[in-house]
């Protein structure tokens, strides 16, 4: 879990595969089964969006038979809208497993710029200073459900 630009797919795909676990990429699995997130956010708003994607993951997770690895969407833990989905999303965190945070570096500024870089890679029309307040004011909600934390930007 973590926000978004912090490698949550990259090391889920990787971990998955090295754990011999099924991988179910949230973001992926919503693309797949239900519309692109940006066009469905855009014609049904972001607390829509936020409330279809919680009952997404709690079908996937009903239907795994397995230990399965899960990559969350950036806002499942820490979003300003839809708060009995939060609260029901974060329950199920609590109770579902172990949670692993990725977190670019465990300077809240550094990591923000480093974020903010990543998303603007993205060209999803993002802006660095939204991005960067969106980081520094979820990163703590990230912190309290985490059971790990790891840094998941290496310098060279």
């Amino acid at each position: 879990m973590g926000p978004g630009g912090v490698g949550k797919t990259t090391v889920g795909t990787i971990a998955a595969r090295r754990l011999n676990l099924p991988l179910i990429d949230l973001d992926t699995e919503f693309c797949e089964g239900i519309n692109n997130i940006g066009q469905y956010i855009r014609n049904n708003g972001y607390e829509k969006y936020v409330i279809e994607n919680s009952r997404l993951f709690t079908k996937q997770l009903s239907i795994q038979t397995r230990p399965s690895l899960f990559v969350l969407s950036s806002g499942f833990l820490a979003t300003d809208t839809s708060p009995e989905t939060l609260a029901r999303n974060q329950k199920h965190i609590r109770q579902s497993g172990t949670s692993i945070l990725l977190l670019p570096s465990l300077v809240p500024a550094e990591a923000a710029e480093i974020v903010s870089t990543r998303q603007m890679q993205r060209g999803l029309g993002l802006t660095p200073a939204t991005e960067t307040a969106k980081y520094l004011s979820r990163i703590s909600t990230y912190q309290n459900f985490a059971d790990h934390q790891i840094v998941s930007n290496k310098k060279t």
